[in-house]
């Protein structure tokens, strides 16, 4: 038996004969009274789980790709407060995905198969929402300066704390509360509409999974708390307060004064989960169920890129370096270009890396991440790219147009440039998907 989303009633597999949700029912023996049994299956090579009210496993898992039998177990499991059942259907899902697609072309064509979407899962997600009200105090430093003329003259500049108190109230503001699911892709499908929220009810997941909470409610109460405060920055109330015309801004709370009065609700949301998996690196691509709004990993075909890198720019350095009539200046234009493409290129590589070593995953491990700099500068693509540019608008504009050494040095750049985009290419192929995934984890609603 499963729920059908156009029906919105339970539809038998077998006989297709079709039942109100409310003729539904778990077995509860056992179970306290906001609790349920369910079947959780886990993967023996992640160790991920999920659970479901049906009986049927995946012949997959959903988080690593593995073509391993899952191990079934039965739990007991909190019930959430709500549910948001699924509205978008697996086929609109699909063309959702395959439009996804078609606007990045240099995904691998096992990407954008038939196949890979048959690991097209229907999973509803856990959140916290919360509710309530925060308050406190934010200082704002500004500073003042004083022109000075007397003998010699000088400016005076003092520097003050301006402390002004802030309130804001939390409707059912939604945090992720799985450790399976990076807070980076959930929230890229944000928001849901809980005024399309129901009290939960088994039924709305038969025929799918979910996931169990495994972040405390108690995580993200500093984090509301700055949402709230970040509301205010924005508000005609910090406007009206004064505190926008201080230079130099510093917010930030008072934990001393600060007062958080908010409620946690469990919830579950519907997202539609594929996984493509080549070798060790995996991808995931994750649909909004209720509105359709789509999060994508991108994993580059670098053979797809270096032909597209080839096809642009090879040929028309060549026509520039065969023709006699083709200036040396239009030569030294397309270095400078390339150079311009390649530091842009170096820069995106060296923010994306950035964001991907800042995991926030506390209960898993998704293998070794590196550590880049600080500074942009610490990247040594960054600084090749740099030192290209400079190189052939220096050196490249100041020689002779008919100096061979104009030539040796636009052919030298152009071959360095081509390997720096041959590495970056690389760098982003590894930071466009991910490692395979091992869990570490207790769910909080249930031992192992």
């Amino acid at each position: 038996m499963h729920y059908s989303i156009k029906e919105n009633k339970l539809i038998c597999d077998y006989c297709d004969s079709k039942y109100e949700i409310s003729h539904f029912t778990v077995n509860t023996a056992g179970a306290g009274e906001d609790e349920y049994e369910v079947n959780s299956f886990i993967c023996p090579s992640c160790r991920g789980s999920i659970v479901s009210v049906s009986e049927e496993a995946l012949a997959y898992c959903p988080y690593c790709n593995s073509q391993v039998e899952l191990k079934k177990k039965t739990i007991t499991a909190h019930k959430p407060e709500y549910i948001i059942p699924f509205k978008v259907t697996r086929e609109k899902s699909k063309k959702i995905f395959d439009d996804k697609a078609q606007a990045m072309p240099f995904l691998p064509d096992e990407f954008k198969s038939s196949k890979n979407f048959d690991s097209l899962v229907g999973i509803y997600l856990p959140f916290w929402l919360y509710e309530g009200t925060v308050s406190g105090d934010f200082v704002t430093r500004g500073k003042k300066e004083e022109h000075k003329n007397k003998i010699i003259p000088y400016i005076k500049t003092t520097y003050f704390d301006s402390a002004i108190a802030y309130s804001g109230n939390l409707n059912m503001l939604p945090k992720d509360a799985s450790e399976a699911f990076d807070d980076n892709i959930t929230e890229k499908i944000l928001p849901y509409d809980f005024k399309s929220a129901l009290s939960f009810h088994p039924a709305y997941m038969a025929g799918y999974y979910a996931d169990i909470p495994t972040v405390s409610p108690e995580e993200y109460k500093s984090s509301v708390a700055n949402d709230v405060l970040q509301e205010y920055f924005n508000s005609d109330r910090y406007i009206r307060s004064g505190a926008f015309k201080l230079k130099n801004i510093v917010g930030h709370l008072n934990n001393d004064e600060k007062k958080i009065d908010v409620k946690a609700h469990e919830a579950l949301y519907p997202v539609w989960f594929m996984t493509y998996r080549k070798k060790n690196r995996v991808a995931y691509s994750v649909i909004n169920g209720e509105s359709g709004e789509i999060s994508t990993d991108a994993p580059v075909d670098v053979k797809k890129l270096i032909k597209s890198i080839f096809m642009w720019f090879v040929p028309l350095f060549l026509l520039f370096m065969i023709l006699p009539s083709i200036p040396a200046g239009y030569l030294t234009s397309v270095n400078m270009l390339v150079s311009v493409f390649s530091l842009v290129l170096s820069a995106l590589v060296f923010k994306m890396s950035q964001r991907r070593a800042l995991t926030k995953h506390k209960t898993y491990k998704v293998g070794k991440r590196g550590k880049p700099g600080r500074s942009i500068f610490d990247s040594p693509c960054v600084i090749l790219s740099l030192a290209m540019l400079i190189i052939t608008a220096l050196f490249g504009l100041s020689l002779s147009p008919d100096d061979i050494y104009r030539y040796i040095l636009t052919i030298a750049t152009m071959g360095v440039l081509i390997i720096n985009l041959i590495l970056l290419f690389g760098i982003l192929k590894r930071l466009s998907d991910r490692a395979l995934p091992y869990f570490e984890r207790k769910d909080l609603h249930y031992g192992e």
